[in-house]
């Protein structure tokens, strides 16, 4: 069995800001555990990051999530600084 993604890394699609509730990431990658998947979602599409901190980021930018499991969300770990 192949486990679930607990850390990605990825590109930030569009430009949120503090108010935003969520942001998407492109270009996912996997970071741990080694050989973990995106589960509950199209492999193919954009990854939500929920905005639990309300901060913003530009289009571009990379940024790093966390699982949640308690909520089933990404929740953001660093978003590239301005």
């Amino acid at each position: 069995m192949t486990p679930h993604a607990e850390i990605i890394q990825g590109e930030i699609v569009s430009d949120f800001t503090t108010a935003a509730g969520a942001f998407s990431l492109t270009n996912v990658a996997v970071l741990s555990p080694r050989n973990g998947i995106i589960v509950l979602q199209d492999p193919a599409s954009n990854v939500t990051v929920s905005n639990t901190f309300g901060w913003r980021g530009s289009a571009g930018d990379t940024a790093i999530a966390i699982w949640a499991s308690g909520g089933n969300q990404w929740r953001p770990l660093q978003v590239q600084c301005q």
